[in-house]
């Protein structure tokens, strides 16, 4: 009876279907297609390590756009030859761009292109149109005598 249950078991254990569960380290392979296995690297805690630098460049962030606005007003009225209402206006949209855009560059970072990616095509973006702005006689404002 002992034999027949040895028997039995090795019967078992041998007609294991050919489609058996073959895993390494990182993938896992069924009749030749792999597929990822749900093993988990760990992690390295580190976002709160970070949150210092984080919520230091915000706050100089918004140190320099306050700054800006402060004398934004007074760059329009007097270089531009703004009125009040157009000046203001103008303040009104260049704040709503400027916190807007990071939620626009952080979708497409995360989404479709890279951190990388994103930063250095802003980075280049952003000198291109300083540099125009610059070298374009249409783009600079007219002297008043």
């Amino acid at each position: 009876m002992e034999t027949e249950g040895k028997a039995q078991a090795h019967t078992k254990a041998s007609s294991s279907p050919p489609s058996a569960l073959h895993c390494s380290t990182t993938r896992c392979s069924t009749n030749g297609v792999h597929t990822k296995s749900n093993a988990k690297t760990p992690r390295k805690p580190g976002g709160w390590k970070s949150m210092p630098y984080i919520l230091g460049n915000e706050t100089f962030e918004r140190l320099a756009s306050l700054g800006l606005l402060a004398n934004f007003m007074v760059y329009l009225r007097k270089v531009y030859h703004m009125d009040q209402v157009s000046a203001t206006s103008l303040m009104g949209i260049w704040t709503g761009v400027t916190n807007f855009s990071p939620l626009i560059g952080a979708f497409l970072s995360d989404a479709y292109v890279g951190r990388y990616w994103t930063i250095a095509v802003a980075s280049i973006f952003s000198f291109l149109v300083i540099s125009l702005s610059m070298s374009l006689i249409q783009l600079c404002p007219s002297p008043v005598c």
